[in-house]
C-alpha cells in the first residue's frame, strides 16, 4: 500500500525535472535584394549565428532587446568576409526551462537567439542603368 503513495510524488518529480520549451518567437527581415537605393547587391552565401542568453536560477529568463537584435545581426554579418548586410533572414528566440515540481517559477531557465539568412555585399553608387 505504501508503494502506491510513493509512485505519485516520484512521477510528479520526474515530470517536473524534464526540460520544457517555453515561448518562442520568430521574425523575418529584409526579403529583397534591394537593400540600399542605387546599389549592386552580390549574394555571398548562407549565414547563421547564435547568441545564448544567460542561465538563470530560480527565475524567468531574460528577454532579448533591440540591442540583442543588433548584436545577432552584426554577428551574422561578421561571419562572412566582405559581407555588409544579411537579407532574407529569420530570427528565432527560444526559451527553455526546467520547472519546479508542483508549479511555481522555473527552477532553471535559459534563452537562445538565432538568425539564418543570406549574407550579401552591397556596393552603393555603382548601379548600371540601361
Amino acid at each position: 500500500m505504501k508503494n502506491k503513495f510513493l509512485i505519485f510524488p516520484l512521477l510528479l518529480t520526474a515530470v517536473g525535472l524534464i526540460s520544457c520549451a517555453g515561448p518562442s518567437s520568430f521574425s523575418s527581415g529584409i526579403s529583397t535584394r534591394y537593400v540600399l537605393p542605387n546599389s549592386n547587391v552580390q549574394p555571398l552565401g548562407p549565414v547563421t549565428a547564435k547568441i545564448p542568453g544567460k542561465l538563470k536560477l530560480l527565475g524567468f529568463p531574460d528577454l532579448f532587446t533591440s540591442e540583442n537584435d543588433r548584436k545577432i545581426y552584426n554577428a551574422a554579418v561578421q561571419k562572412v568576409p566582405e559581407a555588409t548586410h544579411v537579407i532574407d533572414f529569420t530570427k528565432k528566440y527560444r526559451t527553455q526551462f526546467i520547472p519546479i515540481p508542483l508549479g511555481g517559477a522555473p527552477l532553471i531557465s535559459w534563452t537562445t537567439l538565432e538568425i539564418e539568412g543570406t549574407a550579401v555585399k552591397a556596393s552603393t553608387g555603382m548601379q548600371e542603368l540601361h
